[in-house]
């Protein structure tokens, strides 16, 4: 559903600092329509992960609180804030799980909350995006696009930029972007020709040519 999709793609910016690859989108999202859309569903699988760990293992209480503010809100955390949660993970009484979320969901006035819209923004622009046919990249590409979005406007405008310029000539194209291409580079193709082209992309065929 739009809802489960929505906090899936939420729980990812707050756990790993990305956008949600389309396969993990859709099976996280079909897990929490399947458990009634509870989140509770699946922030412990999130907060298990090898990815999540390997962000966070290791730290100190107060480096890992200082983490989930700056992954989340790009800034370091208020004294008071970071007081308390260091507090609540001394004491046991809070995971890490779900402090990441309580200081996404806990950006409710400008301007942590146009930094969040903003993150969500572009980080459904980048699933979108591969979801069509463009290159995910690495989980690092992910990471970074969304760290350069604050709340200024125009930095959504660039992160969107830089998905659209990795989503061009150096993407793996789909048969029937390879099909564009040769109907307006050639005088034609065969299906067999497209097929290759699709394979080894546009870049590499262009190259071919000038050669």
């Amino acid at each position: 559903s739009a809802y489960s999709r929505a906090y899936v793609e939420k729980a990812y910016v707050a756990y790993y600092g990305r956008p949600a690859d389309p396969g993990g989108l859709n099976y996280w999202a079909a897990r929490m329509d399947a458990e009634g859309q509870s989140l509770d569903a699946i922030i412990g699988a999130f907060g298990n992960s090898a990815e999540f760990n390997g962000r966070y293992g290791g730290l100190t209480h107060l480096q890992l609180v200082t983490k989930v503010y700056q992954q989340a809100l790009g800034r370091a955390p208020d004294p008071a804030g970071l007081d308390y949660y260091v507090g609540e993970l001394q004491a046991g009484r809070r995971t890490l799980q779900s402090i990441t979320l309580d200081v996404l969901n806990g950006a409710t006035t400008p301007p942590d909350s146009t930094v969040v819209a903003n993150r969500l923004e572009v980080a459904a622009y980048a699933t979108g995006q591969v979801a069509s046919g463009c290159p995910y990249g690495t989980e690092s590409d992910g990471v970074n696009t969304l760290a350069s979005v604050t709340a200024v406007p125009d930095t959504v405008s660039a992160s969107r930029l830089s998905i659209d310029s990795r989503c061009g000539l150096a993407a793996v194209f789909t048969p029937k972007g390879a099909a564009r291409l040769l109907q307006q580079a050639t005088w034609g193709a065969t299906l067999g020709e497209i097929a290759r082209v699709a394979g080894i992309g546009a870049e590499a065929w262009l190259t071919e040519q000038l050669a």
